[in-house]
């Protein structure tokens, strides 16, 4: 099943418990969460910004028609199913909803019923493509600073726009010590604290006057050089500017920073796999250890968390087995420490070659993140001469 966003409008409070039980296991994002629509116009301004693929409308929830509640929702540009969701099981319910334009009509039990309805609009979309709004993203963060997590984004972005040839975004959401725009030399006077202050008014317009153009195919949206004081507001906002660039690019690579913080655990419900970079130093790993148990016990899923040891000196004496038994994780990717050739390609403004070897492991990563498949070389013909 194809990961879906979705959206609940549902005043009930056992029905939304059971909509919220239903969907655990299920690989859903939800993406807004109303309790009545008590100004339409305000509904679509909302759902033109997180475009969720489904609407969940509880019947009886609003004062205008259903018709045209339900046709304001499916005309926005993100064109979401809408299911009908409701207590009553009467036929004369369940035919004024369907006329109105829902797609379904559910009510308690909704268990499995709903789950199979998800996995319908899941196929029906990924058979179109034409209607798939959303695209992945993917995040990198240090278990502490210094492992390597923005070097990774950085790289593994570019290899990812590199084989799959799309439209791609390099958000830095590194508040503290964002350095993304400096390496990709991003020209922009915008950041991200620029999004999170106007999520309200986020659209391909503005979003344009965000962005710097990193490489071809490649966006970049860069953190503030200095520290900037954190608002309330942001932890929410941010989800809503994942969410918003998930609409507009087929990729999104997004370097987190360093540790976890309430900022980084909202991300992360808006990921579809998450990398956890640390080194093999003591320190790195208690910290690694700990960010991958609270990430699983958020309720992260094992197969959207991956670990990255990095910087691995040649005389290490801990193994991969060792590691792995200490995180309760499988280590995804071992890499080198390379500092030196980074050191040196940056301070000559540019990235690793394509011919490093540090390049093509982390063209391996990209590989694992987009499911493109190493072409392999076309066997020499022998050519006879008479």
């Amino acid at each position: 099943m194809r990961p879906l966003s979705l959206g609940t409008i549902i005043s009930d409070t056992e029905l939304g418990n059971e909509v919220r039980s239903s969907l655990e296991g299920l690989p859903v994002r939800v993406v807004l969460e109303e309790t009545k629509i008590t100004d339409c116009d305000a509904l679509v301004e909302k759902l033109e910004r997180l475009r969720p693929d489904v609407i969940l409308l509880e019947l009886g929830n609003f004062r205008d028609p259903l018709e045209e509640v339900i046709g304001k929702i499916k005309r926005t540009s993100g064109e979401p199913v809408v299911i009908a969701v409701h207590t009553a099981t009467d036929p004369e319910s369940i035919l004024t909803a369907i006329r109105a334009g829902a797609a379904e009509y559910l009510y308690p039990p909704l268990g499995a019923n709903l789950g199979k309805a998800l996995t319908r609009i899941s196929t029906e979309r990924a058979a179109n493509p034409a209607n798939s709004k959303t695209g992945g993203a993917v995040a990198f963060f240090s278990a502490k600073g210094g492992c390597g997590a923005t070097t990774l984004a950085c790289h593994v972005a570019v290899e990812v726009q590199r084989q799959c040839g799309g439209h791609i975004l390099l958000a830095d959401f590194d508040m503290d010590s964002g350095i993304v725009g400096f390496i990709m030399k991003s020209r922009s006077q915008y950041t991200l604290v620029d999004a999170l202050s106007n999520v309200n008014r986020l659209d391909p317009s503005y979003w344009k006057a965000l962005i710097s153009n990193g490489r071809p195919g490649m966006e970049i949206l860069s953190a503030p050089i200095s520290v900037t004081p954190r608002k309330p507001s942001d932890i929410e906002n941010l989800r809503l500017v994942l969410n918003f660039a998930r609409s507009q690019y087929e990729w999104v690579v997004v370097d987190l920073g360093r540790g976890l913080t309430p900022a980084t655990m909202s991300a992360l419900e808006e990921l579809d796999r998450c990398y956890v970079v640390s080194s093999v130093d003591v320190p790195a790993l208690y910290k690694a250890k700990q960010v991958v148990r609270s990430v699983l016990d958020a309720g992260y899923t094992r197969d959207r968390l991956h670990l990255i040891m990095n910087r691995i000196p040649r005389n290490t004496s801990i193994t991969k087995a060792e590691i792995e038994q200490m995180m309760g994780i499988p280590v995804s990717f071992q890499l080198p420490d390379e500092q030196s050739a980074l050191t040196e390609a940056y301070t000559a403004g540019n990235l690793l070659p394509p011919n490093h070897s540090l390049t093509r492991q982390m063209s391996e990563i990209a590989r694992q993140i987009t499911g493109i498949e190493e072409e392999k070389p076309a066997k020499r013909r022998l050519a006879f001469f008479g």
